[in-house]
């Protein structure tokens, strides 16, 4: 850091290392519990030292080098990886009646666009909103599949799924003697 001239005391030849990423790394932490209160300051620290983008050229061993620890915070991977698998809950199983997913802690001011699985399931209603609902096609069905909620804000999307079993479930066949 320049000890004088242009740049001498300002806020752009000053603040850098610690004094900049403190703040920065404080921040990011808060938009994660945002999304999360339920993560611990273990889940938080894991979670920015997973999602930090290795800059710098410098060699990186187990994701860390002395040069510049584990790299450059990367907000929106954190935030992603911070958001909870429960994000959408609903069934597990989804037979020819009605099953309806909800989205929970949407942030506000942010749109939301439902996808399924391809094949097996039936739209009913709630397209843009935060419930869901589809049907098995038929009871005959045994697939895997999914609905996935894309949650459009001013700072991109953010993308989550929950996995499901379509149809009847497949149950093993067992005779009295075991076999």
């Amino acid at each position: 850091m320049p000890n004088s001239g242009t740049n001498y005391l300002s806020y752009t030849g000053r603040f850098g290392g610690t004094s900049h990423s403190c703040p920065v790394v404080a921040g990011v932490a808060a938009l994660m519990l945002s999304v999360n209160s339920t993560l611990d300051y273990m889940d938080v620290f894991n979670i920015l030292t997973s999602t930090a983008d290795e800059v710098g050229g410098y060699t990186y061993t187990n994701g860390r080098c002395n040069e510049m620890g584990y790299g450059r915070v990367n907000a929106f991977s954190a935030v992603c990886e911070a958001l909870p698998e429960s994000y959408i809950t609903g069934p597990s199983t989804v037979c020819t009646s009605n099953s309806t997913f909800t989205l929970h802690n949407r942030p506000p001011g942010s749109s939301v666009s439902w996808s399924k699985s391809r094949f097996y399931l039936v739209y009913v209603s709630g397209q843009g909103t935060d419930q869901y609902t589809v049907h098995a096609s038929s009871n005959d069905v045994k697939s895997s599949g999914f609905v996935k909620a894309t949650i459009s804000g001013p700072c991109g999307n953010i993308i989550t799924q929950k996995n499901i079993w379509i149809g009847r479930p497949g149950l093993p066949v067992t005779t009295p003697d075991g076999d």
